[in-house]
């Protein structure tokens, strides 16, 4: 029986897949099975895995494409290992990873998930140019990849996914009570972190670089953005409604941009609740700039205490919070991260 149970799935990852398998059978740590579940894949990705000898390689493949979700679900099921740990099939896993992971694991019985922190990569010309390219280096990785106390790195992860699924080891146990949604072919990993964090499992993020991600003009954050929110909606639903339910007061949403516009519509629509102001820190009172015929106001020119809060800024969001909370107001209580 292996200690460790290496979960990948692939969808046409011919391109990248025997890379990401290497470093994995590169690993330090040789107590490991690989478990690969090739969903649907319409190019050589197949032919290539069967290429490869090693007996801790294990290849089951789904006859269409189901999602990563379905895939990941799938893949749980055959793995024996003590702990499961993911990989993405176009990733790089640094050689020290899953030995890194295990001993912290083994040493924290209270701990019931890592991650790590990552190096984000391209090796196109046309992302490496890109504002999202850029977004990820300078803005992102920043905060993904900084010392979290348990504390934070649970509240944060209410606000948006700091933690990496590709990056990710966790207990084996845990999968008796959580998997990932199939209704979902993008933010599945956040559901699945999302819950866990819920119920108090608890979350640390080893501060050490055990992966690179690479970013490629495919990645379907990428191009699924509207999707991706509109998951992000169906995750908090029940926590919006209880902070829409609980605080009487009007709403503000902070943030003017196509996220505020997109949180504006959802409340709207399914809470029938209507926001009163739009807050933007760029905005001038002469501006008397409107969204969603709402007025846009600068945050100079609002009473906090008067409103509880949305906020809507994905980037944002840190210096928000803080300014909020140097106000006095609190996390879930007074104002409510989106993502």
């Amino acid at each position: 029986m292996r200690t460790i149970s290496v979960l990948m799935t692939v969808y046409n990852g011919e391109k990248y897949v025997i890379d990401a398998i290497q470093s994995i059978l590169n690993q330090t740590f040789q107590d490991f099975e690989l478990i690969i579940v090739d969903d649907g894949s319409t190019d050589q990705t197949v032919n290539l895995i069967r290429g490869i000898s090693d007996e801790r390689i294990s290849l089951h493949t789904l006859p269409r494409n189901m999602g990563v979700g379905y895939a990941n679900n799938y893949a749980v099921q055959f793995a024996v290992g003590k702990y499961l740990a993911k990989m993405d099939a176009d990733d790089i896993s640094y050689p020290e990873r899953l030995a890194t992971q295990f001993e912290f694991l083994e040493k924290n019985a209270q701990v019931g998930i890592v991650d790590s922190f990552v190096n984000f990569f391209t090796e196109s010309k046309i992302v490496e140019k890109s504002q999202r390219y850029k977004d990820y280096k300078e803005i992102y990785s920043s905060h993904i990849n900084k010392y979290y106390d348990y504390k934070t790195l649970q509240k944060e992860l209410f606000w948006y996914c700091n933690i990496v699924h590709s990056a990710v080891m966790y207990r084996r146990e845990l999968t008796k009570f959580f998997n990932y949604p199939l209704d979902m072919k993008i933010c599945e990993d956040y559901s699945f972190f999302y819950r866990m964090n819920q119920k108090g499992i608890i979350f640390h993020k080893i501060p050490s670089f055990l992966l690179s991600v690479r970013l490629s003009e495919n990645s379907i954050t990428a191009t699924k953005t509207e999707e991706m929110l509109k998951n992000v909606f169906k995750i908090k639903k029940n926590d919006i409604s209880t902070f829409i339910r609980e605080n009487e007061k009007p709403i503000a949403i902070w943030g003017a941009s196509n996220l505020g516009k997109l949180t504006c519509n959802y409340i709207r629509n399914n809470f029938n609740v209507q926001p009163i102001v739009f807050i933007d820190s760029n905005i001038k009172k002469e501006d008397g700039r409107q969204l969603q015929n709402i007025n846009i106001v600068n945050p100079n020119e609002i009473e906090f205490h008067e409103y509880k809060f949305f906020v809507a800024s994905s980037y944002g969001k840190f210096q928000i919070a803080e300014q909020l909370e140097q106000k006095g107001l609190k996390n879930i209580k007074d104002y409510f991260v989106v993502f």
